[in-house]
């Protein structure tokens, strides 16, 4: 069995989404998934671009590695800050730059974490 297409099953289901509905979103017949999962073949890179487009909450690192949390948490990532163009970007390019975004939110809650705790800290006093 494909490592990526027992991904997207397991994304599909948390989804409640069928894999022929995935299918069909990604420009495929219904029943394409389904037999690749059956067949044990590997998705094409452009296929994987098509379902990262589609649905833009699927974490690409996850679906690639296994690593991370399948789902992006979309007060992290402003998904109008995503719009690429697949045609133009690989899909490493395109895992770069979702990964930009987050660390510049993430960096953005740190300098107002650290903020917050400077402002909390007692003030010393002359004596």
């Amino acid at each position: 069995m494909s490592i990526f297409l027992e991904r997207i099953q397991k994304y599909a289901q948390s989804k409640k989404i069928s894999l022929r509905q995935v299918s069909l979103d990604a420009g495929l017949s219904g029943a394409y998934m389904s037999n690749s999962l059956k067949q044990g073949s590997n998705p094409s890179i452009d296929l994987i671009s098509k379902i990262i487009e589609k649905y833009p909450d699927l974490n690409p690192y996850w679906l690639l590695t296994g690593k991370g949390n399948m789902i992006i948490n979309s007060n992290m990532v402003a998904e109008n800050e995503l719009s690429y163009w697949i045609n133009s970007k690989t899909i490493d390019e395109l895992i770069d730059d979702k990964i930009d975004i987050k660390l510049s939110a993430l960096n953005g809650k740190i300098r107002e974490m650290i903020a917050h705790e400077i402002k909390e800290q007692p003030k010393e006093t002359n004596p």
